[in-house]
Protein backbone atom coordinates (compact mmCIF):
# COMPACT_ATOMS: atom_id res chain seq x y z
CA UNK A 1 0.00 0.00 0.00
CA UNK A 2 3.11 2.47 0.95
CA UNK A 3 5.09 1.65 -2.30
CA UNK A 4 1.59 1.84 -4.51
CA UNK A 5 1.21 5.38 -2.83
CA UNK A 6 4.75 6.40 -3.09
CA UNK A 7 4.05 5.76 -7.10
CA UNK A 8 1.29 7.35 -7.18
CA UNK A 9 2.89 10.19 -5.61
CA UNK A 10 6.17 10.36 -7.63
CA UNK A 11 3.94 10.13 -10.98
CA UNK A 12 2.03 12.74 -10.21
CA UNK A 13 5.00 15.00 -9.00
CA UNK A 14 6.76 14.34 -12.08
CA UNK A 15 3.87 15.17 -14.24
CA UNK A 16 3.66 18.22 -12.35
CA UNK A 17 7.41 19.45 -12.93
CA UNK A 18 6.53 18.49 -16.21
CA UNK A 19 4.34 20.60 -16.40
CA UNK A 20 5.30 23.69 -14.16
CA UNK A 21 8.74 23.44 -16.18
CA UNK A 22 6.27 23.68 -19.66
CA UNK A 23 4.48 26.82 -18.02
CA UNK A 24 8.01 28.84 -16.80
CA UNK A 25 9.56 28.22 -20.49
CA UNK A 26 6.05 29.69 -21.81
CA UNK A 27 6.07 32.70 -19.49
CA UNK A 28 9.63 33.01 -20.41
CA UNK A 29 8.77 33.22 -24.06
CA UNK A 30 6.04 35.40 -23.74
CA UNK A 31 8.45 38.02 -21.80
CA UNK A 32 10.80 37.59 -24.24
CA UNK A 33 8.25 38.42 -26.95
CA UNK A 34 6.90 41.40 -25.24
CA UNK A 35 10.34 43.03 -24.57
CA UNK A 36 11.03 42.71 -28.55
CA UNK A 37 7.38 43.56 -29.29
CA UNK A 38 8.24 46.52 -26.72
CA UNK A 39 11.48 47.46 -28.06
CA UNK A 40 9.87 47.71 -31.90
CA UNK A 41 6.74 49.59 -30.79
CA UNK A 42 9.13 52.19 -28.81
CA UNK A 43 10.79 53.10 -31.77
CA UNK A 44 7.28 53.84 -33.70
CA UNK A 45 6.69 56.41 -31.15
CA UNK A 46 10.04 57.52 -31.15
CA UNK A 47 10.41 58.35 -34.74
CA UNK A 48 7.30 60.34 -35.28
CA UNK A 49 7.83 62.12 -31.60
CA UNK A 50 11.39 63.39 -33.25
CA UNK A 51 9.88 64.52 -36.40
CA UNK A 52 7.10 66.61 -34.60
CA UNK A 53 10.11 67.87 -32.60
CA UNK A 54 11.82 69.01 -35.62
CA UNK A 55 8.59 70.36 -36.73
CA UNK A 56 8.05 72.03 -33.46
CA UNK A 57 11.24 73.49 -33.28
CA UNK A 58 11.19 74.76 -36.91
CA UNK A 59 8.26 77.01 -35.85
CA UNK A 60 9.33 78.11 -32.26
CA UNK A 61 12.68 79.59 -33.71
CA UNK A 62 10.42 81.63 -35.87
CA UNK A 63 9.47 83.13 -32.34
CA UNK A 64 5.51 82.77 -33.84
CA UNK A 65 3.25 85.16 -30.85
CA UNK A 66 0.04 84.68 -32.38
CA UNK A 67 -2.31 82.08 -33.78
CA UNK A 68 -2.59 84.62 -36.97
CA UNK A 69 1.10 85.02 -36.92
CA UNK A 70 0.97 80.96 -37.06
CA UNK A 71 -1.32 80.86 -39.97
CA UNK A 72 0.84 82.89 -41.96
CA UNK A 73 4.27 81.34 -41.46
CA UNK A 74 3.05 77.48 -41.29
CA UNK A 75 0.28 77.79 -43.77
CA UNK A 76 2.37 78.12 -47.05
CA UNK A 77 3.27 75.30 -49.44
CA UNK A 78 6.72 75.30 -48.14
CA UNK A 79 5.73 74.15 -44.65
CA UNK A 80 3.58 71.02 -46.80
CA UNK A 81 6.57 70.07 -49.06
CA UNK A 82 8.62 70.42 -45.28
CA UNK A 83 6.14 67.94 -43.56
CA UNK A 84 5.76 65.86 -46.88
CA UNK A 85 10.09 65.31 -46.48
CA UNK A 86 9.79 65.13 -42.60
CA UNK A 87 7.51 61.91 -42.65
CA UNK A 88 9.10 60.40 -45.50
CA UNK A 89 10.55 56.38 -44.91
CA UNK A 90 8.12 56.47 -41.56
CA UNK A 91 5.66 54.29 -42.42
CA UNK A 92 3.58 53.97 -39.32
CA UNK A 93 2.79 57.63 -39.73
CA UNK A 94 -0.45 57.94 -42.06
CA UNK A 95 -0.11 62.55 -42.18
CA UNK A 96 0.88 65.32 -40.18
CA UNK A 97 -1.32 68.93 -39.38
CA UNK A 98 -1.17 71.96 -38.17
CA UNK A 99 -4.01 73.11 -36.05
CA UNK A 100 -4.12 76.67 -34.69
CA UNK A 101 -4.90 77.62 -31.13
CA UNK A 102 -8.72 78.22 -32.28
CA UNK A 103 -8.31 74.56 -33.32
CA UNK A 104 -8.13 75.56 -37.49
CA UNK A 105 -6.12 73.32 -39.27
CA UNK A 106 -3.99 75.17 -41.52
CA UNK A 107 -1.32 72.80 -43.38
CA UNK A 108 -1.71 69.11 -43.53
CA UNK A 109 0.13 66.57 -45.93
CA UNK A 110 -3.18 65.14 -46.97
CA UNK A 111 -3.23 67.77 -49.79
CA UNK A 112 -2.29 71.50 -50.46
CA UNK A 113 -4.05 73.70 -49.87
CA UNK A 114 -6.17 72.88 -47.17
CA UNK A 115 -9.42 72.89 -49.40
CA UNK A 116 -11.83 71.42 -46.79
CA UNK A 117 -11.72 73.33 -43.65
CA UNK A 118 -10.87 71.39 -41.31
CA UNK A 119 -11.15 71.97 -36.95
CA UNK A 120 -9.91 69.82 -34.34
CA UNK A 121 -10.84 72.35 -31.35
CA UNK A 122 -13.50 69.74 -29.38
CA UNK A 123 -11.29 67.15 -29.97
CA UNK A 124 -9.72 65.54 -26.82
CA UNK A 125 -6.35 66.05 -27.73
CA UNK A 126 -6.74 69.62 -28.49
CA UNK A 127 -8.15 70.27 -25.48
CA UNK A 128 -5.46 68.43 -23.20
CA UNK A 129 -2.41 70.14 -24.82
CA UNK A 130 -4.70 73.39 -24.84
CA UNK A 131 -5.29 73.57 -21.15
CA UNK A 132 -1.91 71.45 -19.36
CA UNK A 133 1.16 73.39 -20.99
CA UNK A 134 2.71 70.58 -18.54
CA UNK A 135 2.17 67.98 -21.04
CA UNK A 136 4.77 67.69 -23.94
CA UNK A 137 2.67 65.06 -26.02
CA UNK A 138 -0.56 63.83 -25.83
CA UNK A 139 -1.24 60.32 -27.69
CA UNK A 140 -5.06 60.07 -28.07
CA UNK A 141 -7.12 57.05 -28.37
CA UNK A 142 -7.90 55.67 -31.26
CA UNK A 143 -9.99 57.69 -34.04
CA UNK A 144 -11.64 57.48 -36.90
CA UNK A 145 -9.41 59.26 -39.62
CA UNK A 146 -10.05 60.58 -43.08
CA UNK A 147 -10.57 57.33 -44.90
CA UNK A 148 -12.74 56.02 -41.92
CA UNK A 149 -9.51 53.57 -40.38
CA UNK A 150 -8.67 53.98 -36.95
CA UNK A 151 -5.75 56.48 -36.60
CA UNK A 152 -3.65 57.30 -33.28
CA UNK A 153 -3.02 60.86 -33.00
CA UNK A 154 -0.15 62.07 -31.07
CA UNK A 155 0.35 66.25 -30.75
CA UNK A 156 2.36 68.31 -29.93
CA UNK A 157 1.96 71.59 -27.87
CA UNK A 158 3.06 74.98 -29.73
CA UNK A 159 4.02 77.93 -27.64
CA UNK A 160 4.57 81.99 -28.34
CA UNK A 161 7.90 82.88 -26.64
CA UNK A 162 6.43 84.58 -24.05
CA UNK A 163 4.69 80.34 -23.12
CA UNK A 164 0.83 81.61 -24.78
CA UNK A 165 -0.35 78.66 -26.67
CA UNK A 166 -0.54 79.52 -30.26
CA UNK A 167 -1.81 75.80 -31.79
CA UNK A 168 -0.58 72.58 -32.11
CA UNK A 169 1.34 70.32 -34.87
CA UNK A 170 -0.38 66.83 -35.14
CA UNK A 171 0.67 62.80 -36.31
CA UNK A 172 -1.74 60.55 -37.10
CA UNK A 173 -0.53 56.51 -36.77
CA UNK A 174 -2.10 53.53 -38.58
CA UNK A 175 -3.29 51.88 -35.71
CA UNK A 176 -3.72 48.91 -38.30
CA UNK A 177 0.63 49.18 -38.62
CA UNK A 178 0.55 47.64 -34.78
CA UNK A 179 -2.00 45.20 -35.46
CA UNK A 180 -0.44 43.46 -37.90
CA UNK A 181 2.99 43.89 -36.36
CA UNK A 182 1.85 42.28 -33.31
CA UNK A 183 -0.18 39.84 -35.63
CA UNK A 184 3.27 38.85 -36.75
CA UNK A 185 5.04 38.51 -33.66
CA UNK A 186 2.43 36.00 -32.18
CA UNK A 187 3.20 33.72 -35.06
CA UNK A 188 6.48 32.60 -32.64
CA UNK A 189 4.08 31.73 -29.98
CA UNK A 190 2.74 28.23 -30.89
CA UNK A 191 -1.03 26.98 -30.08
CA UNK A 192 -3.96 29.41 -29.91
CA UNK A 193 -5.35 31.49 -26.90
CA UNK A 194 -2.77 34.27 -27.41
CA UNK A 195 -2.80 37.68 -28.09
CA UNK A 196 -0.93 41.33 -27.86
CA UNK A 197 -1.82 44.55 -27.09
CA UNK A 198 -0.94 48.20 -27.08
CA UNK A 199 -2.55 49.79 -23.50
CA UNK A 200 -2.33 53.52 -22.59
CA UNK A 201 -1.18 54.09 -19.32
CA UNK A 202 -5.45 54.89 -17.85
CA UNK A 203 -6.27 51.51 -19.17
CA UNK A 204 -7.35 52.69 -22.62
CA UNK A 205 -6.98 49.86 -25.66
CA UNK A 206 -5.00 51.59 -28.68
CA UNK A 207 -4.36 48.28 -30.94
CA UNK A 208 -4.67 44.52 -30.35
CA UNK A 209 -3.94 41.55 -32.31
CA UNK A 210 -6.50 39.87 -32.93
CA UNK A 211 -9.44 42.25 -32.69
CA UNK A 212 -11.07 39.68 -30.84
CA UNK A 213 -8.77 37.81 -29.14
CA UNK A 214 -9.80 33.87 -28.11
CA UNK A 215 -11.70 33.96 -24.73
CA UNK A 216 -9.01 31.36 -23.18
CA UNK A 217 -6.18 34.34 -23.56
CA UNK A 218 -8.70 37.02 -21.71
CA UNK A 219 -9.83 40.38 -23.12
CA UNK A 220 -9.85 42.10 -20.10
CA UNK A 221 -7.98 45.53 -19.28
CA UNK A 222 -4.55 44.86 -16.88
CA UNK A 223 -4.19 46.56 -13.46
CA UNK A 224 -2.03 49.22 -14.37
CA UNK A 225 -2.01 50.02 -10.53
CA UNK A 226 0.45 47.20 -9.86
CA UNK A 227 4.37 48.51 -9.02
CA UNK A 228 6.41 47.72 -11.90
CA UNK A 229 9.78 46.01 -11.31
CA UNK A 230 13.03 47.81 -12.06
CA UNK A 231 13.44 46.75 -15.40
CA UNK A 232 10.47 48.19 -16.76
CA UNK A 233 8.78 44.50 -17.10
CA UNK A 234 6.04 42.76 -15.18
CA UNK A 235 4.70 39.23 -15.45
CA UNK A 236 2.37 37.48 -13.51
CA UNK A 237 -0.38 34.42 -14.03
CA UNK A 238 -4.26 35.85 -13.56
CA UNK A 239 -7.21 34.36 -13.65
CA UNK A 240 -6.59 31.25 -11.31
CA UNK A 241 -2.93 30.46 -12.99
CA UNK A 242 -5.00 30.07 -16.56
CA UNK A 243 -3.31 33.16 -18.68
CA UNK A 244 0.24 33.94 -18.27
CA UNK A 245 0.75 37.98 -18.99
CA UNK A 246 4.01 39.94 -19.77
CA UNK A 247 3.43 43.90 -19.38
CA UNK A 248 6.18 46.18 -20.67
CA UNK A 249 6.08 49.89 -19.74
CA UNK A 250 7.67 52.36 -22.59
CA UNK A 251 10.38 54.46 -21.27
CA UNK A 252 9.57 57.51 -23.08
CA UNK A 253 5.45 57.65 -23.54
CA UNK A 254 2.86 56.42 -20.90
CA UNK A 255 2.20 53.35 -23.13
CA UNK A 256 2.48 49.54 -22.10
CA UNK A 257 2.87 46.86 -24.05
CA UNK A 258 1.04 43.37 -23.78
CA UNK A 259 1.62 39.54 -24.44
CA UNK A 260 -1.01 36.69 -22.91
CA UNK A 261 -1.28 32.92 -23.75
CA UNK A 262 -3.19 30.59 -21.92
CA UNK A 263 -2.15 27.90 -20.04
CA UNK A 264 -3.65 25.35 -22.23
CA UNK A 265 -1.95 26.84 -25.16
CA UNK A 266 1.79 26.44 -23.38
CA UNK A 267 0.55 22.50 -22.49
CA UNK A 268 -1.07 21.48 -25.75
CA UNK A 269 2.34 20.31 -27.44
CA UNK A 270 2.81 18.30 -23.79
CA UNK A 271 -0.19 16.07 -24.01
CA UNK A 272 1.74 13.12 -25.95
CA UNK A 273 4.55 13.79 -24.11
CA UNK A 274 2.57 13.57 -20.62
CA UNK A 275 1.41 10.47 -21.68
CA UNK A 276 4.69 9.09 -22.52
CA UNK A 277 5.94 10.30 -19.19
CA UNK A 278 3.25 8.84 -16.82
CA UNK A 279 3.53 5.31 -18.40
CA UNK A 280 7.50 5.57 -18.41
CA UNK A 281 7.55 6.76 -14.83
CA UNK A 282 4.62 4.52 -14.20
CA UNK A 283 7.06 1.43 -15.21
CA UNK A 284 10.12 3.01 -13.83
CA UNK A 285 8.58 3.65 -10.22
CA UNK A 286 7.50 0.23 -10.01
CA UNK A 287 10.94 -1.00 -10.31
CA UNK A 288 11.35 1.73 -8.01
CA UNK A 289 9.15 1.13 -5.66
CA UNK A 290 10.27 -2.72 -5.21
CA UNK A 291 14.27 -1.41 -5.06
CA UNK A 292 12.98 0.83 -2.41
CA UNK A 293 10.76 -1.85 -0.69
CA UNK A 294 14.19 -3.94 -0.61
CA UNK A 295 16.22 -1.01 1.02
CA UNK A 296 14.09 -0.56 3.39
CA UNK A 297 13.92 -3.94 4.59
CA UNK A 298 17.51 -4.00 4.15
CA UNK A 299 17.75 -0.66 6.50
CA UNK A 300 15.07 -1.90 8.78
CA UNK A 301 17.60 -4.87 9.30
CA UNK A 302 20.56 -3.37 9.91
CA UNK A 303 19.05 -0.81 12.33
CA UNK A 304 17.61 -3.93 14.38
CA UNK A 305 21.50 -5.44 14.26
CA UNK A 306 22.91 -1.54 15.24
CA UNK A 307 20.09 -1.55 18.13
CA UNK A 308 21.13 -4.69 19.57
CA UNK A 309 24.82 -4.10 19.82
CA UNK A 310 23.69 -0.49 21.38
CA UNK A 311 22.20 -2.24 24.01
CA UNK A 312 24.22 -4.48 24.28
CA UNK A 313 27.27 -1.84 24.32
CA UNK A 314 25.10 -0.05 26.98
CA UNK A 315 24.82 -3.08 29.43
CA UNK A 316 29.31 -3.61 29.22
CA UNK A 317 29.28 0.31 29.83
CA UNK A 318 27.03 0.13 33.10
CA UNK A 319 28.51 -2.76 34.48
CA UNK A 320 31.82 -1.19 33.55
CA UNK A 321 30.39 1.87 35.71
CA UNK A 322 28.68 -0.03 38.42
CA UNK A 323 32.41 -1.82 38.59
CA UNK A 324 34.43 1.46 38.57
CA UNK A 325 32.38 3.22 40.97
CA UNK A 326 32.46 0.10 43.48
CA UNK A 327 36.27 -0.14 43.28
CA UNK A 328 36.37 4.26 43.66
CA UNK A 329 34.20 3.39 46.68
CA UNK A 330 36.49 0.78 48.13
CA UNK A 331 39.79 2.83 47.27
CA UNK A 332 38.09 6.20 49.00
CA UNK A 333 37.42 4.01 51.96
CA UNK A 334 40.95 2.23 51.87
CA UNK A 335 41.73 6.34 51.94
CA UNK A 336 39.53 7.11 54.72
CA UNK A 337 40.48 4.31 56.81
CA UNK A 338 44.14 5.27 56.55
CA UNK A 339 43.88 8.52 57.22
CA UNK A 340 42.16 7.53 59.94
CA UNK A 341 45.11 5.18 61.39
CA UNK A 342 47.65 8.16 60.34
CA UNK A 343 45.57 10.66 62.26
CA UNK A 344 45.29 8.41 65.14
CA UNK A 345 48.77 6.86 65.04
CA UNK A 346 50.11 10.94 64.91
CA UNK A 347 47.97 11.68 67.76
CA UNK A 348 49.19 8.94 69.82
CA UNK A 349 52.71 9.57 69.08
CA UNK A 350 52.42 13.14 69.27
CA UNK A 351 50.19 13.64 72.57
CA UNK A 352 48.66 11.59 74.97
CA UNK A 353 44.78 12.43 73.32
CA UNK A 354 43.22 14.32 70.47
CA UNK A 355 40.10 16.56 71.11
CA UNK A 356 37.32 18.28 69.26
CA UNK A 357 34.64 20.94 70.60
CA UNK A 358 31.71 22.07 69.01
CA UNK A 359 30.51 26.01 68.67
CA UNK A 360 29.78 25.93 72.09
CA UNK A 361 33.37 24.82 73.67
CA UNK A 362 31.85 21.30 74.69
CA UNK A 363 33.75 18.16 73.68
CA UNK A 364 32.25 16.14 71.28
CA UNK A 365 35.82 13.81 70.40
CA UNK A 366 37.91 12.78 73.01
CA UNK A 367 40.62 10.07 71.36
CA UNK A 368 43.93 8.86 71.85
CA UNK A 369 45.99 6.34 73.53
CA UNK A 370 45.73 7.82 77.23
CA UNK A 371 42.20 9.16 77.19
CA UNK A 372 41.36 10.66 80.48
CA UNK A 373 39.70 8.80 83.27
CA UNK A 374 36.22 10.99 83.31
CA UNK A 375 33.65 11.22 80.93
CA UNK A 376 34.07 15.00 79.11
CA UNK A 377 32.03 14.58 76.63
CA UNK A 378 29.20 17.33 76.16
CA UNK A 379 31.52 19.24 78.64
CA UNK A 380 33.28 22.56 78.93
CA UNK A 381 36.99 22.74 79.49
CA UNK A 382 36.35 24.57 82.43
CA UNK A 383 33.91 22.74 83.39
CA UNK A 384 36.37 19.60 83.94
CA UNK A 385 37.88 21.70 86.23
CA UNK A 386 35.39 23.19 88.03
CA UNK A 387 36.01 26.91 87.43
CA UNK A 388 34.12 29.97 87.00
CA UNK A 389 35.82 31.69 83.93
CA UNK A 390 33.87 34.89 85.09
CA UNK A 391 36.31 35.15 88.28
CA UNK A 392 39.15 33.40 87.02
CA UNK A 393 41.59 35.37 85.68
CA UNK A 394 43.08 32.85 83.71
CA UNK A 395 40.43 31.02 82.57
CA UNK A 396 38.68 34.21 81.54
CA UNK A 397 41.33 34.79 78.80
CA UNK A 398 41.14 31.98 77.70
CA UNK A 399 37.68 31.76 76.92
CA UNK A 400 38.16 34.91 75.56
CA UNK A 401 40.56 33.51 72.96
CA UNK A 402 37.80 30.91 72.17
CA UNK A 403 35.00 33.25 72.18
CA UNK A 404 37.37 35.50 69.32
CA UNK A 405 37.78 31.86 66.93
CA UNK A 406 41.46 32.11 67.78
CA UNK A 407 44.29 29.42 67.84
CA UNK A 408 46.25 28.68 70.58
CA UNK A 409 49.07 27.02 72.05
CA UNK A 410 50.12 25.32 75.42
CA UNK A 411 47.51 26.40 77.65
CA UNK A 412 48.41 24.85 81.07
CA UNK A 413 46.36 24.23 83.81
CA UNK A 414 45.66 22.11 86.94
CA UNK A 415 43.10 19.55 87.53
CA UNK A 416 43.76 18.25 90.99
CA UNK A 417 47.47 17.06 90.85
CA UNK A 418 47.50 16.27 87.10
CA UNK A 419 48.84 19.27 84.71
CA UNK A 420 47.46 19.50 81.50
CA UNK A 421 49.02 21.31 77.99
CA UNK A 422 46.14 22.05 75.49
CA UNK A 423 46.79 23.80 72.14
CA UNK A 424 43.94 23.72 69.50
CA UNK A 425 42.87 25.54 66.35
CA UNK A 426 39.07 27.12 65.08
CA UNK A 427 37.34 24.81 62.73
CA UNK A 428 35.25 26.67 60.37
CA UNK A 429 32.53 25.10 57.77
CA UNK A 430 32.52 25.83 53.87
CA UNK A 431 30.68 28.71 54.38
CA UNK A 432 32.82 30.66 56.78
CA UNK A 433 30.45 29.91 60.08
CA UNK A 434 32.02 28.49 62.96
CA UNK A 435 31.48 24.48 64.14
CA UNK A 436 34.19 24.51 67.11
CA UNK A 437 37.80 23.81 67.66
CA UNK A 438 40.44 20.69 67.32
CA UNK A 439 43.30 20.34 69.30
CA UNK A 440 45.68 18.18 71.20
CA UNK A 441 46.28 17.41 74.62
CA UNK A 442 49.43 16.11 76.95
CA UNK A 443 49.49 15.12 80.62
CA UNK A 444 52.18 16.97 81.79
CA UNK A 445 52.33 15.23 85.61
CA UNK A 446 54.73 12.95 85.10
CA UNK A 447 57.43 15.62 84.22
CA UNK A 448 56.45 18.54 86.37
CA UNK A 449 57.10 15.94 89.14
CA UNK A 450 60.16 14.78 87.90
CA UNK A 451 61.55 18.21 87.60
CA UNK A 452 60.03 19.41 91.14
CA UNK A 453 62.23 16.10 92.96
CA UNK A 454 65.70 17.07 90.64
CA UNK A 455 64.93 20.61 92.16
CA UNK A 456 64.72 19.15 95.79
Amino acid sequence: MIVALAIVCLTTLMLWRLQEAQLAEGLNDVSALDLLVAAQTERAFENVGIVLDDVSADLQAQDIASADALRRAAGDEATFRLLRAKMAGIPQLDSLAIATSAGDVINRTRSYPVTNQTNVANREYFARLRDHPEIKAYISPPLPGADGKPMIYIGKRLNAPDGAFIGIVLGALHAEYFQALYANYLGALPGDGKSMALWRSDGTLLARSPLEPDAAADATPPDFTRPMPGNGLLTSWTHGSLVAIAQRRLDDVPLTVEVRQSASAMLASLNGEFLATGLSGAALLVLLGAAVWLLMRQLRTEALIIEERARANREVEAREDIERARMKAEAAMRDTQQSEARFRDIAEVGSDWIWETDAEHRFTLIAGARQPKIDLIGKTRWAQVGVDPETDPLWREHKAVLDAHQPFRQFRFTRGRTHVCVSGKPIFADDGGFVGYRGTVSDETELIETRERAMR
